[in-house]
């Protein structure tokens, strides 16, 4: 036996662990389904994602057990080879390693090699050994090519809670996944196991193993403090639910990756209410955190302060896709430069729906009306093309000057994108978006301020501006939260789609502060009646 690092408690010596998952139906799948596949044993990339304290690892570690007895009970040798990977072996320090000491082991877990190698013994036998390390650099990568049966994952989405990550990429798991073969290391069944609080919605995790988005809770009742704390609205699917969300709403398979499954552990499953309360005391300024860590719901985390402050994807988003009005205008705001953008909308039943945010990177605008714009508006607003000069409203970026008088490269008029966009049109209203930044976040919050004035459609055209609007824009922040700046970070595809949509909100007439004179500036608004003349001439 190898000598120990952490010394065993001798009031855990040689006594018996029971571990009961009778109060956690969800884990009690996850351990089954590392122990052979479960009801999917043709899928072995397994998925576990749930809020802070609710057992994730706890479960890992215990179906890394069960899949030993198995494997043993199959008549191949142990102890069965796990690699164990996170971001930093600082990460592992920090929160794994703890994991391993959890008194409800009895000490069967053992550290040695300078915590780089866990062990679990039953009775003397090593059944388990895994190798813990990080993957700071290349040399670690390059850990990933050794044999092993089993391969474990941790926290591999980036954190912002214990130490400055990027997370773990999808290129070392594929590698990994080549690392485990019967050719190599025999074994019944071959698990490559994450265990991890909600990513971000477009990590490669999530979007490995596709599960729903629905809230899944085990507690609902439990709950209604920290939404009241956080201002947020009781979600519809708590009523339905009120025991908990159903078995088969935390499980299924991936519609992406064949050989994926996932779980969701329901929020509350097992940490206590009074943790959580706590927790979100302590993140109360971090509602992106509360979503991930409390409330067991993907989404972007933020690196500063949200631009669009007031905008949430209750209020703000729908995944109804409503058809264009025919016959009524069409607003678009527009962002030039090395990715231009364009964000359209139409006034609808008393909201502004925004229906579509276009980008192209490393083009011209002409590109961007070829391929995508005009395509657009001919399969869902078709009338603008016929006669824009009635239907189609245009806000734009005012750095390049006016339709009247360009400046910069737009004066040269064989490559000007506001000419482009009024040839490719036909036409159209044109309108300049204000100057400052001051006068266009002022039209941000006017517009959030009034709730569900702004929706956003959430479809296939509109996926990136809604993460723009929910964090991705953001203001830059000091390690040690200190603005550095009063501007939005740039360049990103992200601020660019905040720029054009700021351009519409403006052409759509919704009022800023005076650039000039902190005075309103004078514009007809469609804001508080239904009156769609155009604001100004072309």
């Amino acid at each position: 036996m190898p000598k120990l690092r952490h010394k065993i408690d001798p009031r855990q010596a040689n006594q018996k662990a029971e571990i009961s998952f009778m109060e956690q139906p969800v884990v009690a799948e996850f351990v089954q389904t590392i122990r052979d596949g479960g009801k999917h044993p043709d899928r072995r990339e397994i998925f576990c994602f749930g809020t802070r304290g609710d057992g994730k690892t706890i479960g890992w570690m215990v179906g890394a057990i069960e899949h030993a007895r198995a494997h043993h009970a199959a008549g191949f040798p142990l102890p069965v080879p796990w690699v164990g990977v996170t971001d930093t072996f600082t990460s592992h320090k920090q929160k794994t390693i703890k994991s391993f000491e959890n008194a409800i082991f009895k000490g069967g877990w053992r550290l040695s090699d300078n915590d780089h190698v866990a062990t679990f013994y039953l009775a003397g036998t090593p059944l388990v050994r895994v190798d813990l390390f990080g993957i700071e650099d290349q040399g670690a990568m390059d850990r990933m090519r050794m044999e092993t049966v089993g391969i474990w994952f941790e926290e591999p989405a980036p954190s912002a809670v214990m130490v400055t990550s990027s997370g773990v990429s999808e290129d070392a798991w594929n590698l990994g996944l080549t690392s485990q073969s019967s050719g190599r290391i025999p074994s019944h069944f071959y698990p490559a196991v994450t265990t991890e609080n909600y990513p971000d919605e477009d990590h490669w995790t999530w979007q490995r193993a596709n599960p729903t988005y629905d809230p899944v809770f085990a507690h609902p009742e439990q709950f209604r403090e920290i939404f009241n704390k956080m201002r947020l609205p009781w979600p519809a699917v708590f009523n339905d639910y009120p025991q908990g969300s159903p078995l088969e709403m935390c499980m299924g398979v991936s519609s992406t990756v064949k050989n994926a499954q996932w779980f969701r552990v329901p929020a509350g499953e097992r940490a206590s209410e009074s943790d959580r309360l706590g927790w979100v005391d302590s993140l109360a300024n971090r509602p992106d955190l509360v979503r991930r860590l409390i409330l067991g719901q993907p989404g972007v985390l933020m690196m500063g302060d949200q631009v669009a402050q007031g905008f949430t994807r209750h209020d703000n988003t729908s995944n109804e896709i409503i058809p264009c009005l025919p016959g009524e205008p069409v607003y678009m705001g527009f962002d030039f430069g090395h990715t231009p953008t364009c964000v359209i909308a139409q006034y609808l039943d008393r909201s502004l729906r925004v229906k579509a945010g276009l980008f192209i990177k490393g083009a011209g605008m002409k590109q961007l009306m070829e391929e995508m714009v005009t395509p657009w508006l001919g399969r869902f607003a078709p009338w603008v093309l016929r006669d824009p000069d009635t239907f189609a409203f245009v806000g734009f970026d005012p750095s390049q000057g006016t339709m009247e008088k360009m400046k910069g490269s737009e004066a040269d008029i064989e490559n000007a994108a506001l000419k482009m966009i009024e040839s490719m049109l036909g036409g159209g209203w044109f309108e300049p978006g204000p100057v400052q930044w001051p006068v266009r976040k002022d039209i941000l919050v006017r517009s959030f301020d009034r709730k569900r004035f702004v929706i956003v459609e959430d479809g296939p055209y509109t996926k990136d501006l809604i993460r723009a609007l929910d964090g991705r824009w953001y203001y830059a922040k000091s390690p040690t939260g200190e603005l550095r700046s009063a501007l939005p970070k740039k360049p990103s595809i992200f601020s660019d789609l905040g720029d054009a949509f700021t351009y519409l909100l403006s052409r759509y007439g919704v009022p800023g502060m005076n650039e000039n004179a902190g005075r309103p500036l004078k514009v007809l608004t469609n804001l508080n009646q239904d009156d769609r003349q155009p604001s100004s001439l072309r």
